[in-house]
């Protein structure tokens, strides 16, 4: 809590209990849903953390012991990873921290395949920068080399990839002038922008090592204006430019099987958009074919996520 305030963001903590050493440190920096000294998460404190979350922009699971006292705790933490905008410090194993049993271990590998993974806590501000949702945009931030097929597309630096869901006023202006004024509302100057009309409800994350992809898919009426699937593919490695253009057709062809295997007949709609974004730090990649250390990881996230935001209808 303490590193996100200093970075200038508004904190708030979960339901902990008053007089508890974390609660007194809570306090002191934000917002706090209280508990009785030395009783369980009782539904009241729950259904308050819950209204919290879904207020939030972004959340963060802490690399908590799990107990019976505060399970309800991984259960509002499901919620938020439901919501796409949980992250996870995830840097002891949860056998070690989990004094419930069979119970917490399925919830929370659950949790870990919905949500941004981080395995040190001085990781978390670089995932919450990444992982910035309001009503109708996501934004992901950071330092990226990329290559985007939308609006305005094509390769360069960027500090932000966004996601939008379009408003009325967009049919009554050029699709380009309303990106840039998007853009503009949110104070972005080096962007690749995405536009939908799938509401970010419908958005879903899926992160797996290095990879971490967000999707909005929207099939209502195929290759027709209502349909749309957007995704994006963030990159935590070096990769060489043919292995991020590789990426587009990886993520295509696990959107196209993603399609058939939820009962559709067609391959996408007329408006789908991917953008890839790399750091360009780290591991380097050659390939990002479905058969490469890199690609099959990006299969695995972009399939499921496809699938997981076309069940939110």
């Amino acid at each position: 809590m303490h590193m996100l305030r200093e970075a200038g963001y508004k904190v708030s903590a979960g339901v902990v209990n008053i007089l508890d050493s974390d609660w007194e440190n809570a306090v002191e920096l934000g917002e706090v849903v209280d508990e009785a000294p030395f009783s369980p998460i009782g539904d009241k404190a729950h259904q308050k953390n819950i209204e919290m979350i879904e207020k939030s922009d972004a959340v963060v699971l802490a690399n908590l012991s799990v107990g019976r006292g505060n399970f309800m705790n991984l259960i509002a933490a499901m919620h938020a990873s439901n919501l796409g905008k949980l992250v996870v410090v995830d840097r002891t194993p949860f056998r070690e921290r989990n004094f419930v049993g069979k119970e917490a271990e399925e919830l929370y590998m659950k949790i870990l395949k919905r949500a941004a993974v981080v395995r040190k806590e001085e990781e978390v501000l670089d995932a919450v920068r990444r992982l910035l949702v309001d009503g109708r945009t996501l934004v992901v931030s950071g330092d990226f080399f990329g290559v985007s097929t939308g609006l305005l597309g094509g390769w360069k630096r960027v500090k932000h990839a966004f996601n939008h869901t379009v408003g009325d006023e967009f049919h009554s202006m050029d699709p380009a002038e309303y990106l840039r004024m998007v853009a503009r509302s949110y104070g972005l100057s080096s962007y690749f922008g995405l536009l939908t009309s799938v509401p970010m409800d419908k958005l879903s994350v899926k992160s797996c090592g290095e990879v971490t992809v967000f999707v909005t898919a929207g099939v209502m009426n195929p290759n027709e204006k209502i349909g749309t699937i957007n995704i994006i593919a963030v990159f935590e490695c070096r990769m060489s430019r043919a292995a991020m253009l590789n990426a587009i057709i990886t993520v295509t062809e696990a959107k196209t099987k993603a399609l058939l295997e939820s009962g559709h007949s067609f391959t996408g709609t007329n408006t789908d958009a991917v953008v890839v974004l790399c750091t360009q730090k780290g591991r380097y990649h050659r390939y990002c074919g479905p058969a490469s250390d890199i690609g099959e990881k990006l299969w695995k996230c972009a399939g499921e996520a496809v699938k997981e935001s076309l069940a939110r209808w």
